[in-house]
């Protein structure tokens, strides 16, 4: 048997992201922050002696409202950021990758890409501790969101 032909580059389209998969990155964060809130509220309780059936109760639907209010903000922030409407071409090589908008394209090799995660939805690219690329992967095919997987594998400094 020969050798497989990796592609020499894979490019993929991306027409807007949609709340789902921009979610997808953005509760895992909250659920953190707002099931800390709620765990310290309940662990007080019963430090205090004040956890009876009433305040499990407080407890429960002051985590389902976080869980509105999560929702609530991160549809905020999708609207606000635009990432709904952005029209976006990224590239991968075996090198690195970079995004097109328009006329404008940055690019950053594997080895300054802080992290490539990948989950349900989405293949998160994070160029620094800050900020993060999503390309929703629907459509892509798996042997290309792995082939982008094994670049970056093989060329991060921090894999």
């Amino acid at each position: 048997m020969g050798k497989k032909n990796n592609p020499p580059e894979i490019r993929i389209p991306v027409h807007g992201v949609d709340f789902d998969v921009f979610a997808s990155v953005k509760r895992p964060m909250y659920l953190r922050f707002f099931g800390a809130i709620v765990l310290a509220m309940a662990i007080w309780m019963a430090v205090t002696g004040k956890l009876k059936l009433s305040s499990l109760i407080f407890v429960a639907v002051v985590a389902l409202l976080m869980g509105v209010l999560i929702r609530s903000t991160m549809k905020g922030e999708y609207r606000k950021s635009g990432i709904g409407s952005m029209e976006l071409t990224y590239s991968f090589t075996e090198k690195g990758w970079s995004v097109r908008r328009g006329e404008k394209t940055a690019s950053v090799k594997w080895a300054d890409t802080f992290l490539l995660k990948r989950n349900a939805l989405a293949l998160l690219l994070y160029p620094n501790k800050k900020s993060v690329n999503v390309v929703p992967i629907r459509g892509i095919p798996e042997n290309q969101v792995e082939q982008i997987l094994k670049w970056y594998g093989k060329n991060a400094k921090n894999s």
